[in-house]
């Protein structure tokens, strides 16, 4: 059988394009900095050597200061505005994909660097000296504050490409099959009975060692999945729950992979999980011994997926008590 869960293996079209356009914009800024430095070389040379020879588009920019100010602040804020806003919403992506470690992937030594050089920039132009002061003297630190300021967006170029890398490669890792646990983490912590306090405790310290899987039950056909990545806190999946409900934390965390060499046990029904690769939404589905093949075919575009017989063994099952 054909595996094709590589489809499901790339961030969203709306984040490639919105990396695209943050590294037109750095990209954009950089190329004003660099003409801006360049302007500031040749005409400190012209002050100091009287050449006659000077471009149209320094005596452009000799003559039009409002204008070329304008265009430098709007190229300033799109590439700020658009960074930071771009590394906010790929968090946010990140938490559909790898909402244990939404962070590392979007960690790289070029941010404090290229932090770094903007804060040197700033602090340059505080000692710029001014209208009146000596004219050369003024194009030079002019000068040395646009190459900083190249400096510091090249390195924030190159780190954007990097972070791209990183999460497409942490999206791609969050697929990777995952092995069983051995033994059974919730089977050897758990204890059936009342999901009290200390029941939600054995959560939290299961959860610091893996992820878990638990299926909420309020009727016959009345179910739904939580999920608690590792390293995640419980108590947010706690309070969704409502008095009365069974509660059944299953022993092996949903797979990440593919389904082909995966054999399904002898089971009358299983508890089938489906996470979308789209929105990360968990999908409960009952599933019949006949239903396998159909719903392990719809689980290879799946970021992951479970099928769970309703009698596992190893499954630990407990009752939220009434307020």
């Amino acid at each position: 059988m054909k595996d094709n869960r590589d489809t499901a293996l790339k961030p969203p079209a709306s984040w490639e394009f919105g990396t695209r356009a943050v590294m037109a914009a750095i990209g954009a800024a950089g190329g004003f900095a660099v003409l801006l430095f360049a302007c500031d070389l040749a005409l400190r040379h012209y002050l100091s050597t009287g050449d006659p020879a000077v471009s149209p588009l320094l005596i452009w920019v000799v003559e039009n200061p409002t204008d070329i100010q304008l265009l430098h602040f709007l190229l300033l804020g799109a590439y700020l505005g658009g960074f930071y806003l771009w590394r906010h919403r790929t968090r946010e992506m990140l938490v559909y994909f790898v909402p244990a470690d939404t962070a590392t992937p979007v960690r790289h030594w070029s941010i404090p660097v290229w932090s770094a050089s903007v804060f040197a920039a700033f602090l340059i132009r505080l000692n710029d000296p001014g209208a009146g002061s000596d004219a050369l003297f003024a194009l030079q630190v002019d000068a040395i504050q646009e190459a900083v300021r190249i400096g510091g967006i090249t390195v924030l170029l190159f780190g954007v490409w990097t972070i791209r890398d990183q999460v497409r490669q942490a999206i791609v890792d969050s697929r990777a099959p995952r092995p069983p646990a051995h033994p059974p983490i919730v089977a050897a912590e758990f204890t059936e009975g009342v999901a009290d306090d200390g029941w939600w405790w054995q959560v939290r310290e299961t959860v610091h060692e893996q992820d878990l899987v638990m299926l909420v039950s309020t009727g016959e056909a009345e179910h739904r999945w939580l999920f608690v990545p590792k390293g995640g806190d419980p108590a947010a999946v706690r309070a969704t729950v409502p008095a009365g409900a069974t509660i059944t934390a299953f022993p092996e965390p949903p797979a990440g992979g593919g389904t082909e060499e995966w054999t399904a046990p002898e089971a009358e029904e299983f508890h089938g999980l489906i996470k979308e690769a789209g929105s990360g939404e968990l999908r409960y589905r009952r599933v019949s011994p006949d239903e396998v093949p159909e719903f392990l075919a719809e689980a290879r575009s799946a970021l992951r997926w479970a099928l769970y017989p309703t009698d596992t063994p190893d499954s630990v099952v407990a009752v939220a008590p009434s307020v």
